[in-house]
């Protein structure tokens, strides 16, 4: 089968013997990371840094775009992420967001052995939303007053994705 212009062909190689109507839309989906070390997550405990995201796996219906993604319609989505840190001082925290619509959900850390540690902040999530509605992913850190915090690259390390189910 062929799909070409939302028709699909049913071919035998390079012939085409029927064709079939469809309707039928692919399911948004996406699947992106930072490939590279990205310095500087603000460590002020207030300043909200969009982690980038500038490699794609895949983005299917090309939603995805500037570190965001945009709903292309109403439905409830799920998203991943999980943000790599490195540099992270002992009892200071990196809370880890993704702003989906007009809802928020984080997951917080703390370093905890030595300055220099290595974290991974994971966080999930499930969300209705609305045709035209975006999510994305920012970092909030608490740092002994600086701006030494790295967020470090690659696909397993900083990414995050998203599908719709329903």
């Amino acid at each position: 089968y062929v799909k070409h212009n939302n028709q699909i062909y049913e071919s035998s190689f390079s012939k085409i013997t029927s064709i079939v109507d469809s309707t039928e839309r692919l399911t948004p989906c996406f699947s992106v990371y930072n490939s590279s070390l990205d310095q500087d997550l603000v460590g002020d405990g207030a300043t909200e840094t969009t982690i980038d995201f500038d490699s794609e796996e895949f983005d299917i219906g090309s939603n995805f775009t500037s570190d965001t993604f945009t709903a292309p319609e109403e439905g409830i989505y799920f998203f991943s992420t999980g943000v790599t840190v490195v540099q992270q001082d002992i009892n200071r925290w990196v809370r880890i967001t993704i702003k989906a619509g007009s809802k928020s959900y984080s997951t917080w850390g703390w370093g905890d052995s030595s300055a220099g540690d290595y974290a991974t902040h994971s966080v999930s999530c499930l969300v209705k939303l609305a045709l035209g509605n975006t999510a994305y992913v920012f970092g909030t850190a608490e740092a002994d007053g600086d701006s030494d915090y790295d967020i470090i690259g690659g696909e397993a390390n900083t990414f995050f994705m998203g599908l719709k189910i329903a």
